[in-house]
């Protein structure tokens, strides 16, 4: 169920995904295409500490997944970042539920049900490409779509996290 979880249930998910005990997580999920630039996501990891790590989930095309398999090899993440491809939709819930931080650094969305599911589980959001049209506690934007700008406000969020309005959340 896409709702939050106590501590004691994010910590045992986290061992059962294989995560360490001082691992902060930062989750994308949906379709891995070149307007989600996932790749500059996979690039923060290089401005973050090492216990930072990417959990992608999703599938997407084969030349854009080669492309960031490119980044990983490159800038040697393989241990940083965790592709899990698709997922039925009954284990979603265990990765937004794991994570300290959704990120989505979008060229243009809709309202990503994305978005709303990370909250829906307690878990902040960092975006772009879309604004609600109502503020919601738990949901900062993105401002710009460079590699160093991400990777500093995924830091300022995960050091400082911020809690979600599930109230709020529930409503929409």
């Amino acid at each position: 169920m896409l709702v939050p979880i106590d501590p004691d249930e994010i910590a045992k998910t986290r061992i059962e995904l294989e995560f360490e005990a001082g691992d902060k997580v930062i989750l994308n999920a949906g379709a891995l295409v070149e307007r989600k630039n996932i790749h500059l996501l996979v690039e923060a990891l290089e401005y973050l500490p090492p216990h930072y790590k990417l959990m992608l989930m999703g599938d997407g095309d084969s030349a854009y997944l080669g492309r960031i398999n490119g980044i990983i090899a490159d800038k040697k993440l393989k241990n940083r970042v965790i592709m899990v491809g698709y997922t039925p939709y009954p284990q979603i819930p265990i990765a937004y539920q794991a994570a300290d931080l959704f990120v989505l650094p979008s060229d243009f969305e809709g309202l990503p049900k994305v978005v709303t599911e990370s909250l829906a589980c307690g878990t902040p959001v960092l975006a772009s490409g879309f604004k609600m049209e109502e503020d919601i506690k738990g949901i900062e934007y993105l401002e710009e779509l460079s590699v160093e700008y991400i990777a500093k406000r995924i830091n300022d969020m995960i050091e400082n996290p911020i809690t979600v309005d599930i109230h709020k959340v529930s409503s929409i």
